[in-house]
């Protein structure tokens, strides 16, 4: 068995990952903290998962008012949930955009100048036949 400060060193050396899901990174919390020679209460436990969760999940779930981790699990599950969704549409819409950017600028050829146009709005950009110039 492990001394207790190991194992706590263990705790709060482990910090969810960008992409890491919740629910296995809480269980994997658990599990250590089921290592310790004592017993956590729940609060603690609670705390100490929500710490160590990522900003994106900690920003949307508020820590007051959960009682213990199953409830802290249910409420980043759905946080987890809608944020998949919302990626995977913003995803689908970044590619749509860059694929009708891309579709945009080939079409035209662009060289630099040294006022703003009314195509793209943007300085340094013309729109005149020939080769594309950056």
């Amino acid at each position: 068995m492990q001394p207790a400060h190991e194992v706590l060193r263990r705790i709060y050396a482990a910090e969810q990952r960008e992409e890491e899901c919740v629910e296995p990174f809480i269980c994997s919390i658990r599990a250590l903290m089921a290592k310790l020679p004592y017993v956590l209460d729940n609060a603690l436990q609670v705390d100490v998962c929500y710490g160590l969760l990522h900003r994106r999940v900690t920003k949307r779930v508020c820590r007051e008012g959960i009682r213990n981790v199953d409830e802290l699990i249910e409420k980043c599950r759905i946080v987890g949930d809608t944020y998949k969704a919302l990626k995977c549409k913003v995803d689908s819409v970044s590619k749509n955009i860059v694929n009708s950017k891309s579709a945009t600028i080939t079409d035209r050829n662009l060289t630099r100048s040294s006022s703003p146009t009314t195509e793209c709005e943007i300085y340094g950009f013309t729109q005149r036949g020939g080769e594309v110039e950056i």
